[in-house]
């Protein structure tokens, strides 16, 4: 049975800035920023990997699981790094993979 997020959002998801979320886990704004970084760019690469598909449609499908909400689109992108280290050690810069990819 595969997982679903049905019934999860609004009950257990509430929306919350970096500084909110460092404040309730007693850790720096950074420490939050550069977790999220390491997570996108993660769940980036296993989408591209999974679906096949373009960068953009990619970060498409990632807003649409997160349910970002259409003014808020800019700040969503920017939460892709810009230097994300593959397994061969090599640096992908996401954020420009999915600007060209459009």
């Amino acid at each position: 049975m595969p997982f679903s997020l049905q019934g999860l959002y609004g009950e257990y998801v509430m929306r919350m800035s970096g500084e909110e979320i460092a404040k309730e886990l007693g850790v720096t704004r950074q420490d939050v920023c550069n977790t999220l970084k390491r997570a996108m760019g993660k769940l980036y690469m296993r989408t591209v990997d999974i679906l096949d598909c373009s960068p953009f449609e990619a970060a498409l499908v990632i807003a649409d699981i997160l349910q970002v909400d259409d003014d808020d689109y800019e700040n969503f992108f920017k939460l892709f790094p810009v230097s994300y280290k593959l397994p061969s050690g090599e640096k992908l810069n996401i954020r420009m993979e999915i600007k060209k990819s459009i």
